[in-house]
C-alpha cells in the first residue's frame, strides 16, 4: 500500500472511530476512559522509548556505513523513515494524554451541569477511540515495514550461502 493510501486509511479509520466514540461516549464513565488513557500513555511511552533507541543507534551506523546514493543508502533511508512514523505518532499520543491528565483537575474545579458532563464524556471517549486506532496503526507501522526489511535481509543471506556452497562445489570438481 502506498504512503498516501495508508494515510487516507488511517485518517478515515480515526474519523470513524472518533465518530463512534462521540456517539456512544456519554454512557462510558470517565473511570473506564482513564484506564484506556493510561494504557495509551504507557504504550506510546514504550514505543517512543524503544523505537527512539533503535533510531538513535541505527542513525550513526547507517550514516557512517552508507555513503552516496547506492542501494544501501536507499535501504538505510527507508528504515529510518519507517522508524520516524512510530516516534512521531507516539509523541502525539503522549502529548494528548498528558494534556488530558492536566485538564481533568481543571474541569473538576467547575460545577458543570449534567448535559455538559455528558458532552465532555462523549468528546473524551471520541478522542480515546481515535487515539486507540492511531496507536494500532503506529504499532503496524513499527512492525510491518521492518519485517519486510528483515525478510529481505534473510533472503539475501540465504542467497549468499547458496552462492558460497555452489562455488565450493565448483572448486572441488
Amino acid at each position: 500500500m502506498n504512503e498516501k493510501r495508508a494515510k487516507l486509511v488511517e485518517i478515515v479509520a480515526g474519523i470513524l472511530s472518533g465518530t463512534f466514540g462521540l456517539y456512544y461516549g456519554s454512557v462510558v464513565p470517565f473511570k473506564d476512559q482513564i484506564v484506556i488513557y493510561d494504557i495509551l500513555r504507557s504504550t506510546s511511552a514504550i514505543i517512543f522509548g524503544i523505537v527512539g533507541a533503535w533510531y538513535a543507534v541505527l542513525t550513526p551506523m547507517y550514516l557512517s556505513n552508507f555513503v552516496g546514493y547506492g542501494e544501501g543508502k536507499k535501504l538505510a533511508r527507508q528504515l529510518l523513515k519507517n522508524l520516524m512514523h512510530p516516534i512521531k505518532y507516539s509523541v502525539y499520543i503522549l502529548c494528548i494524554t498528558v494534556a488530558f491528565y492536566i485538564a481533568i483537575p481543571f474541569v473538576n474545579l467547575f460545577h458543570l451541569g449534567v448535559e455538559v458532563k455528558l458532552v465532555l464524556k462523549s468528546i473524551s471517549f471520541g478522542l480515546v477511540c481515535s487515539l486507540s486506532v492511531l496507536m494500532l496503526f503506529t504499532l503496524m507501522r513499527a512492525l510491518i515495514p521492518n519485517d519486510f526489511v528483515k525478510t529481505s535481509i534473510e533472503l539475501e543471506e540465504e542467497k549468499d550461502k547458496y552462492i558460497s556452497k555452489a562455488s565450493k562445489n565448483i572448486n572441488k570438481t
